[in-house]
């Protein structure tokens, strides 16, 4: 029978690989420490785990990138080469992470947090990114906002992760009027959550956004807004429709001959009709708050944004 390799070897190896960046090796370790017959408590010290999250953060983030553009069809020798680790493996990877970070009292800090949502991204856990991206926002002792590649990297993802839209919704309403992740700051990588919502099949949450930010003075680009009003079409969302394209014909912006058809003759009745339909995007609630709370690892510091609302 093999016998359990020492402890201490492991923290050896862990440590070392984190050193020089090998995220694989020290991957390896920390799973083979929290599968072992006598496992240490915590797993390794804080300092370790720190250098851990840090490492698998950016080597999921390039995974993600990979994914990313081999979604787009973008043909480069990243995503010729690149593969992305399977989600259930990474789900299991930033569940162990995140227990033994809290196990191990180290307070959070900006980079460790961030390499968490950069996980929870490449896992496909967008609720888990978007409260934890909420947390940055609000957090005071440390302070640690968030910045604008990381919102990039979690618009992107809401284009091709399943529950994108909705998720991508109730991110923007819960965010974007926090100051680290404002709309008016961060208004070119907001703008790029309407045509996630559209590449979802649901034009109707990118109709939500488009409006907020018309309300809010700020205007999609030509091409971004006749692609949302395409979708819209091919949709059935006839009043939504509507209403995009009498401000682009209002702009002057040119549009295809498949959207310049006759608008509906009663776009209120087919408001009424959309109205019935199933809602993207439905403000967070109850749930939102407990897994919060398994984040935090605590049920008594509820943030506006972790309760579903700010």
């Amino acid at each position: 029978m093999q016998m359990a390799p020492p402890v201490a070897s492991l923290h050896m190896l862990l440590g070392a690989s984190c050193r020089v960046s090998n995220a694989e090796a020290a991957l390896d370790a920390f799973r083979t420490l929290a599968t072992h017959p006598t496992p240490p408590s915590p797993l390794a010290e804080p300092a370790l785990l720190r250098s851990l999250a840090l490492a698998l953060g950016e080597r999921y983030a390039a995974a993600e990138g990979t994914a990313r553009t081999a979604h787009s069809g973008t043909s480069t020798s990243a995503a010729a080469s690149g593969k992305a680790p399977p989600r259930p493996m990474v789900r299991a990877d930033v569940s162990l992470l995140s227990k033994a970070l809290r196990s191990s009292g180290l307070p959070p800090d900006k980079d460790s947090t961030s390499a968490l949502v950069r996980l929870s991204i490449s896992a496909g856990q967008l609720r888990e990114a978007r409260l934890r991206l909420g947390q940055m926002c609000l957090a005071r002792e440390p302070a640690m906002p968030p910045g604008g590649e990381l919102l990039a990297a979690y618009v992107a993802a809401c284009g091709h992760t399943e529950g994108g839209a909705a998720e991508g919704l109730l991110a923007f309403q819960q965010l974007s009027p926090l100051g680290p992740l404002d709309l008016g700051r961060h208004i070119e990588v907001w703008r790029r959550l309407v045509p996630s919502c559209c590449a979802q099949a649901h034009p109707e949450a990118g109709y939500e956004v488009y409006k907020a930010m018309r309300s809010a003075k700020h205007e999609l680009p030509a091409e971004a807004a006749v692609g949302l009003l395409v979708a819209l079409e091919k949709g059935g969302h006839a009043a939504a429709a509507f209403e995009v394209r009498a401000v682009l014909r209002h702009l002057g912006v040119s549009l295809p001959k498949s959207v310049l058809a006759s608008p509906p003759a009663n776009p209120t009745a087919a408001a009424s009709a959309e109205a019935g339909g199933e809602a993207v995007g439905e403000p967070a609630g109850e749930a939102d708050a407990a897994r919060a709370d398994e984040l935090e690892g605590r049920d008594d510091d509820m943030s506006p944004v972790e309760a579903g609302g700010v």
